[in-house]
């Protein structure tokens, strides 16, 4: 997907399929960049990967802007100002993804969570709206081939019952169940290491 270079002056919004300029704002009086995560707060053992108690959010951008009648760029489109609230207030209420440019990075695929809008006496030819972004973050599926020794494996494993004395097979208490299934999980772990598939 083609970037946009980052805005110099005004944050700009694109569609995210055909990254048609659908706003364009004239200046940012504030910009917002934020990321949060959750991270456990239980202890963690020795010798674990921290990376598995910390989850990152989506980022989130924050702008306060402005659309005037009036440009300083000369641009004669009437009521501007007005077109520019239509476009904010459609693309929030469908969800309609959006690719931004911001005065620090891009945002290639982002959903309008709200926006404010302020008017007054003193404003009255010009849009003044903060506008709350955040950032989707998709993942693609994807299917590997399992080779067929780890299927035999595991077939062989589970395939295995145990026996009274008498020869006749015992019925699991559910207590023995789960070591069984437990013990599943081991011969096949111990099968990958062995096999150098690990």
């Amino acid at each position: 997907m083609q970037t946009e270079p980052l805005s110099d002056y005004g944050t700009s919004v694109f569609d995210v399929l055909t990254r048609q300029l659908l706003l364009r704002f004239d200046c940012n009086i504030t910009e917002k960049f934020s990321l949060d995560a959750d991270i456990t707060a239980f202890p963690v053992e020795s010798g674990i990967s921290i990376t598995d108690n910390h989850q990152a959010k989506q980022r989130m951008f924050e702008l306060v802007g402005e659309v005037s009648n009036t440009p300083l760029d000369g641009d004669t489109t009437e009521q501007r100002a007005r077109r520019a609230f239509d476009v904010l207030d459609d693309l929030c209420a469908s969800g309609r993804k959006v690719a931004i440019t911001a005065s620090l990075r891009n945002f290639e695929s982002c959903l309008i969570k709200s926006y404010v809008k302020t008017r007054d006496v003193k404003t009255a030819q010009t849009l003044r709206v903060t506008v709350s972004f955040v950032e989707i973050v998709q993942v693609t599926s994807a299917s590997v081939e399992v080779p067929i020794e780890i299927l035999s494996a595991l077939k062989r494993a589970s395939g295995k019952s145990k026996t009274n004395k008498t020869g006749k097979d015992k019925k699991p208490t559910p207590k023995q169940e789960t070591g069984r299934k437990t013990s599943l999980a081991k011969r096949a772990a111990n099968f990958l290491v062995d096999n150098e598939i690990l």
